[in-house]
């Protein structure tokens, strides 16, 4: 899925699904039993602020079996870096470390601005992103990344690994 905004994800990262094509398919997928897994970047470069909450209402309407969550990072060489420097979300020093190899870990953090602000609030949708599909109906529909910006980066970190051990060992 990696965003839920339509606009954004057409012009920015050449995905031309739309938003209810992927609700048709969920609810086609849950109809026959299929266990779905959903992917779901932060920190697009570029993607509107309000796409997490967006993608929220989604994952809280057709809960997947799980949410896999992932941070965007620049790849040397793609389009993505140019418009990143073009910008201004990247420095051309940052550009050439990651020409280096520095600087790369999709699974944790992005190598983009790293602004604290931006990251804190990206931890909370993931704490809740991780949490949807195991959380009954009325808590999925209630509970937003507000939820989880109280508690400390930390406890979000611990919930989400709990959730993704769980999943491993259970399923």
């Amino acid at each position: 899925i990696q965003s839920a905004d339509d606009e954004y994800k057409y012009g920015a990262v050449k995905r031309y699904e739309k938003t209810a094509h992927v609700e048709r398919a969920l609810e086609a997928m849950q109809k026959h039993g299929l266990r779905v897994k959903c992917d779901h970047m932060f920190d697009l470069p570029g993607e509107p602020a309000n796409a997490q909450d967006t993608a929220r209402r989604l994952y809280a309407k057709h809960p997947p079996y799980r949410i896999q969550t992932y941070w965007t990072n620049l790849l040397p060489g793609t389009e993505m870096v140019d418009q990143a420097l073009e910008n201004g979300l990247v420095s051309r020093e940052q550009v050439d470390r990651l020409e280096e190899g520095f600087d790369f870990d999709f699974f944790r953090e992005s190598n983009l601005g790293r602004d604290p602000t931006r990251m804190r609030v990206f931890k909370s949708y993931e704490t809740l992103f991780k949490l949807l599909p195991v959380l009954p109906r009325r808590l999925r529909e209630r509970w937003t990344a507000d939820t989880f910006s109280r508690l400390p980066a930390l406890a979000c970190t611990l919930l989400g690994f709990l959730v993704d051990a769980g999943y491993g060992l259970f399923s």
